[in-house]
């Protein structure tokens, strides 16, 4: 059946863009001269018209679903080694042996095949054979599910969605064939089915067909993201091209519309959010009182997040901590708006940004059936989380950058960790996400500016320790203050001992370290190691993909420091920053409430 497909475009396995190559190659079926794009000729050679097989044409859109496959292969692998007599986990430690496995494992293979092979003979024919297996294994695995989990609403809602795609865009042939809108079809409702099963607080049927409003606001939105989703100008109601003094507008406009939700003040006089509040408010009272962090005051939520509400020089510690939540609301909406905004121009570009954003920041975080918000609920606000948006603003501006030069990566990397500093004093839960988000994508960016400066390995050291100088710098000058006003430093260890001391009591489920979770992880480490040995440049590259070890470590730093109540707030976060380009900033039942599910970019 492969042997047909034998001229397809294969994804480049001597650079980093191999993954992109891979996904985009079965999407892309210009990338072969050879290859006509008309779904009933084949090649064209002289004036011979040569019937293109169907399957053929399948499988050239099957092609990305390698990523998707491998992600469920190590899913079913996690699955079954935890379920081994001989290691037998249940209950949360079976969760956490399958979030590890996919939160290290799948990413580290797929750097590891963007790597140049030391043999490129051997490995081009055996890289070929796993990403058709992987294709297999997705569409096994993708079908069982549907069968399973798929209901006939779901069925129906996919076939109006490839409706709508066939009807929005161009009259391209090879856009709009059979084979396309089956696998669209198949893929659409695999999605639909896996989304749904977030939307907690509510049956997906019942909560559609509620209301009138409720199914108004599912297929307004339905129909936002499959138009913005695909660029056409086929239909002039939903694309209306406008000039770029109009689109500047419409952003500001956007903006405004974020800076007025950011201070939205519902349900913030009930009695549960003076209790939230003061978690916040207490400590920093005691600041404004002649109270010290790390000594005399102690603080649940960290160090310098509690500093800000102190020294606002507003009323009191409550308006101060008010302006400063609405800040951060609005710099996190900010941060999502314009990262989608910046995609393609347009009022229907508009309404998507803004509403993924106003939903995904404003309306959602606490108590989604309730769209209260999470004004009243600051543990699960913008602030508590907010140098890990910072961040990952800072790395979507690299990315999006058009200059290459040296001096625009040394200020992106200088800018960045200080950014990183700040999230590391912020709390200790910060410290972990802002290490795991900057940390690795500092040090690709280390070796990249590195290979483009050919600079020397005294360079590369200065820059790997500028982090880590900087901390002790930043932490040496809060110790001379201390003793200036004190006479004595301060105890750094009432950073961390809160968390410790909650991690070891309320719902605390402790990893045993001679157990099989930290057997996978090592493993894992193991066998990264061992790929990386494989390829041809080991001289660096293996110990890149060393920074991919800590991930795994976040969904535990999330379960042991945190209520049950908070931990879906730092997952979104973590959804966040391994999204492309923030593509889906808030967990799954966040998006789902106002219809803006992300099956068709899935």
């Amino acid at each position: 059946m492969w042997s047909d497909s034998s001229s397809l475009p294969e994804p480049s396995l001597d650079s980093a863009s191999g993954i992109e190559a891979a996904a985009s190659s079965g999407m892309d079926s210009t990338a072969d001269p050879e290859i006509n794009t008309h779904p009933r000729t084949a090649p064209v050679r002289g004036d011979e018209h040569v019937a293109r097989r169907p399957m053929v044409e399948v499988l050239i859109n099957l092609q990305p679903l390698w990523v998707v496959g491998l992600a469920l292969a190590c899913l079913v692998f996690a699955a079954w080694i935890l379920e081994r007599p001989w290691i037998h986990v249940s209950g949360l430690r079976f969760a956490w042996g399958v979030y590890i496995v996919l939160g290290t494992i799948f990413p580290a293979l797929l750097v590891t095949g963007a790597l140049p092979p030391s043999r490129p003979a051997i490995a081009a024919p055996v890289a070929r054979f796993l990403r058709r297996t992987c294709v297999l294994a997705a569409v096994v695995l993708l079908a069982y599910f549907a069968a399973a989990h798929g209901s006939p609403y779901l069925l129906i809602v996919a076939a109006c969605q490839v409706g709508i795609s066939w009807l929005i865009l161009p009259s391209n042939a090879d856009r709009v064939t059979l084979s396309r809108s089956v696998i669209a079809l198949v893929t659409l409702i695999v999605s639909w089915s896996a989304a749904v099963r977030f939307m907690w607080w509510s049956d997906f049927d019942g909560w559609t067909l509620h209301s009138p409003y409720t199914f108004l606001v599912f297929v307004g939105s339905s129909l936002l993201v499959v138009s913005n989703v695909h660029r056409t100008r086929r239909l002039i109601p939903l694309s209306i091209v406008i000039g770029r003094r109009a689109n500047l507008g419409l952003t500001l406009l956007g903006l405004l519309i974020l800076a007025a939700a950011s201070v939205r003040s519902t349900y913030l006089f009930a009695p549960s959010a003076f209790f939230n509040w003061g978690f916040w408010v207490g400590p920093a009272e005691l600041v404004r009182q002649g109270g010290w962090l790390l000594w005399d005051d102690p603080s649940q939520y960290g160090f310098l997040s509690i500093l800000p509400i102190a020294l606002l020089p507003a009323g009191n510690v409550w308006q101060s901590f008010y302006i400063l939540d609405s800040c951060a609301a609005f710099f996190a909406g900010a941060v999502i708006f314009l990262a989608f905004r910046s995609v393609r121009p347009g009022a229907i570009n508009l309404a998507f940004s803004l509403s993924l954003a106003t939903a995904a920041v404003f309306l959602l975080p606490g108590f989604p059936p309730s769209l209260a918000g999470p004004q009243w609920e600051p543990n699960v606000s913008s602030y508590r989380f907010l140098w890990c948006y910072a961040l990952l603003a800072v790395l979507l501006w690299h990315a999006r950058r058009s200059s290459s030069a040296a001096a625009a990566t040394s200020r992106v990397m200088v800018v960045g960790c200080v950014i990183w500093l700040l999230g590391t004093l912020w709390s200790l839960e910060s410290a972990i996400y802002a290490s795991v988000i900057w940390l690795p994508a500092y040090g690709f960016l280390i070796a990249h500016s590195s290979d483009e400066r050919r600079a020397t390995r005294r360079s590369q050291a200065l820059w790997a320790l500028l982090p880590p100088g900087l901390l002790v710098a930043t932490c040496t000058f809060i110790s001379g203050v201390y003793v200036w006003r004190l006479g004595h430093g301060p105890d750094w260890s009432a950073f961390w001992e809160w968390s410790l001391s909650f991690g070891a009591g309320l719902d605390a489920l402790p990893l045993d370290h001679n157990g099989p979770v930290w057997a996978l992880l090592l493993i894992n480490f193991a066998s990264i190691l061992g790929m990386s040995g494989l390829s041809a440049n080991w001289d660096g590259r293996g110990l890149r993909l060393c920074a991919l070890f800590p991930a795994g470590a976040t969904r535990r730093a999330r379960e042991r420091f945190c209520r049950p109540s908070e931990r879906r707030a730092g997952f979104r976060v973590m959804y966040y920053a391994h999204s492309r380009e923030g593509h889906a900033c808030h967990s799954g039942r966040q998006v789902l409430t106002t219809g803006l599910v992300f099956r068709t970019v899935s």
